[in-house]
């Protein structure tokens, strides 16, 4: 007889499991149901399972609970014998157990983007059998020689790689040797000296011309003007007077802008018989303002024109030219002699510069009349245009130098540099390919390569022996699957074929949606399709458990497994999950034991009602209220009764036995009284319709309508039962409840539930 499990009789520290006991009849059959909301520590009851079929600690030692202060701890008790985990170690493992949990999809099936190299590798073992995977074994081992082989292969290319340079390396391995190949190198390093002095001169610049201000003599035309519009007896008028008090013209401008209706902005005076103050008005006029601002733009134009830096600006470009030819000295033949005195000139425009400023500020100040400073300006004007002509000789200088600098570059040698250093380098590592010390590396390197080529040959014979032992599996799994896939109602299917990778074999799977083909593991480009966008996650579902029931389907040894559930109906319509729930049916006639974990009270619901009470066992996994969970028989038929018989029985067991809260019953009597009329009539109201309603349409129809003899008793009921399903009304009568228990009797007895 098989082994199966009896009992999971204690878990400590595991998970968000701080303690877990049993309590009733927790006895585990051959179909147990295990039932637990999300959180409550399900996941860990299948990593133990996991574990126990492995032997393997390492799943639970991950999920030993943060902050325990205790040791993790199993224990088990199965048709053989206790099973006990004792925190490091199993006293024994039970691999019969096949487990379908989250922890199967991820490293068996990748039903995303990508799938990893280790994902194929176990489809690819779940696929084709026993006998297959000890050839994928051999070849495993045979591919991991060859991995040590590339490694040293890699590092013999390595130090070959930095003695051959540029040149590939069975390149390198080829050469011979070049008796003349030192010549060639000598003549090559001269062409080199030769051209790197070409390139220097051809990078040296050339001369640059002197660009120098015109003559600003127009400026001193503008300094002699006077305004038109104000002649000499109120020009004279206006100086007297400021000569007189001791004031400045902007002054008198601006105060006789701000005279307001006659009156002075200073003492508040009247001004209107004062002749000075229309001196002023004519004086500053709009023609006046005018002529200022002229002056204003001249001021700005020549402050940018003629800086005070200006001389510094002159000398730094002399002095480059002069550096600049001095470095062409040793190449041309006439030297660069410009004749023109530097000092000079940068004195000379420094004074323009300082006069310009001064008259024209003079000139601000006193727009009608001559700046003092103008026979200065006239004077350095002079002296800067008989400046000029030796500046335009100096720039004739610098042509004929530059064109003599033009003529020698164009006279050197045109060969390429990058080539010439490119040939060279060349040459030196065909030299070097016969030093000692790379003769001997590249030995290394041809001895590494022929023992990859020899391993390679071994894989390809197993993977020969492989692929004859396979390929009957393969189509068997291929058919096992697309009829599941079938029954679930999916459109995709499903086509598997053998691909190696690094020499391991592996499943290459495709999924066959709408006349289209996407294999899993192939990244899709740009916008194509790709299987998470092809399928939806009840498609995707569906196909990792089609290929556990293929796995199983292909068992020999089913009788004795013990199969492990976890949480199977995911993102599933009304078909699968039927289908589902027949699957596993099947399977619990065909195993040693089924066990079935869940947190889809509904789900639960449908299995126990297409299973066989007798062999089954429902258990609640409850969440703890003391830090202890609790694993406890379900009522099984508490859980197969709809809302509405439940809502029937609770108020049954008020009138009967007077349990119950007579404020919850008053609450329920309308939605039994609706429950009733569409169950009576499922044609005539809709789901959602209220009592109201249907006592209307049961009145307009009259005794057309079978309930319409009943309709006053309903019309009472609902009456007496509305307040407690309007938000912000309160009744009494839900407080009394002697009215409470007498309406309830009467709704039983009119749905027939009470004599």
């Amino acid at each position: 007889m098989p082994e199966t499990l009896k009992k999971l009789i204690e878990v400590r520290e595991l998970g968000p499991i701080i303690s877990l006991a049993t309590h009733g009849d927790a006895e585990w059959r051959k179909l147990t149901i295990i039932y637990g909301p999300n959180g409550s520590g399900k996941s860990t009851i299948c990593a133990i399972l996991r574990s126990l079929a492995t032997e393997d600690p390492s799943n639970l030692l991950a999920r030993r609970r943060f902050g325990a202060s205790n040791p993790s701890l199993v224990n088990l008790l199965a048709s053989e014998g206790a099973i006990r985990f004792d925190g490091a170690a199993w006293n024994r493992a039970n691999p019969a157990i096949k487990v379908f949990d989250e922890y199967f999809i991820d490293t068996h099936l990748f039903l995303g983007h990508r799938a990893e190299t280790e994902q194929r590798r176990n489809l690819y073992h779940l696929i084709v059998g026993a006998e297959a995977v000890c050839i994928a074994h051999e070849i495993e081992e045979i591919d991991r020689a060859g991995r040590e082989a590339l490694v040293r292969q890699r590092e013999d290319e390595a130090r070959v790689g930095q003695l051959c340079g540029s040149m590939h390396i069975n390149e390198y391995l080829a050469l011979e040797p070049d008796q003349g190949i030192d010549d060639a190198i000598r003549e090559m390093e001269q062409r080199q000296r030769n051209q790197a002095d070409a390139a220097a001169l051809r990078a040296q610049p050339e001369l640059l011309k002197l660009a120098m201000p015109s003559s600003p003599r127009p400026t001193i035309d503008l300094l002699e003007g006077r305004c038109e519009a104000v002649d000499a007896a109120v020009a004279m008028k206006i100086d007297e007077h400021v000569e007189r008090f001791g004031v400045r013209k902007p002054w008198l401008s601006e105060g006789a802008s701000h005279i307001v209706e006659g009156a002075c902005p200073f003492c508040e005076q009247q001004v209107g018989g004062a002749a000075i103050v229309g001196i002023y008005r004519r004086f500053f006029d709009v023609a006046y303002g005018e002529f200022k601002e002229l002056i204003e733009r001249e001021f700005r134009r020549i402050s940018e024109i003629w800086p005070p830096s200006i001389d510094e600006h002159f000398s730094e470009r002399c002095r480059r030219n002069e550096e600049v030819a001095a470095g062409w000295s040793n190449r041309i033949e006439e030297p660069f002699l410009p004749g023109l005195s530097i000092d000079v000139i940068a004195v000379g425009c420094r004074r323009l510069s300082d006069a310009l400023t001064r008259s024209l500020t003079e000139k601000r100040e006193n727009l009608t009349a001559i700046p003092p400073s103008l026979p200065n300006l006239q004077e350095q004007v002079e002296t800067y245009e008989s400046l000029l002509d030796e500046i335009e000789r100096y720039n004739r200088a610098v042509e004929e130098f530059n064109q003599k600098i033009i003529r020698f570059k164009e006279g050197l040698t045109n060969e390429d540099a990058a080539a010439l250093a490119q040939h060279l380098t060349l040459l030196r590592t065909k030299k070097r390919r016969f030093d000692p010390e790379s003769v001997a590396a590249c030995d290394e390197l041809i001895r590494s390569r022929t023992e990859r080529a020899s391993i390679d040959a071994r894989k390809v014979e197993a993977k020969r022996r492989l692929g004859a032992q396979e390929q009957r599996t393969l189509e068997r799994c291929q058919e096992s699957v697309n009829r599941f896939l079938e029954a679930f109602g999916c459109e995709a299917r499903v086509e598997i074929a053998r691909v190696n990778l690094n020499g391991v074999p592996q499943s290459k799977l495709q999924i066959c949606v709408s006349g289209g083909a996407i294999e899993i593991g192939r990244e899709p480009s740009g916008n194509q399709p790709s299987l998470k966008t092809l399928l939806s996650a009840g498609d995707r579902s569906a196909l990792a458990l089609a290929f556990f029931l293929a796995d199983l389907d292909g068992d020999e040894n089913l009788a004795d497994r013990i199969v492990i559930f976890d949480d199977p109906f995911t993102s599933q319509d009304s078909s699968r999950r039927a289908c589902t729930i027949e699957n596993i049916n099947r399977i619990s006639r065909l195993a040693a034991q089924v066990v079935v974990v869940s947190h889809d009270l509904a789900f639960v619901a449908d299995l126990c009602r297409c299973s066989e009470p007798a062999t089954r066992n429902v258990l609640e996994l409850a969440r703890p209220s003391n830090n202890q969970h609790q694993l406890k028989q379900l009522d099984v038929d508490e859980l197969l009764r709809t809302d509405y018989m439940k809502r029937v029985r609770r108020a049954h067991d008020f009138v009967t036995t007077g349990r119950g809260n007579s404020s919850e019953i008053y609450a329920d009597l309308r939605l039994i009284a609706e429950e009733y009329c569409r169950n009576s009539q499922p044609h005539v109201f809709r789901h959602d319709e209220m009592l109201g309603s249907m006592c209307a349409t049961i009145e307009n129809e009259g005794a057309a309508n079978p309930l319409f003899p009943k309709l006053n008793e309903l019309v009472e009921l609902k009456d007496f039962a509305n307040p407690a399903h309007h938000s912000g009304r309160t009744s009494s009568l839900e407080n009394d409840a002697t009215q409470v228990k007498a309406y309830t009797q009467r709704l039983l007895r009119l749905i027939g539930a009470l004599l």
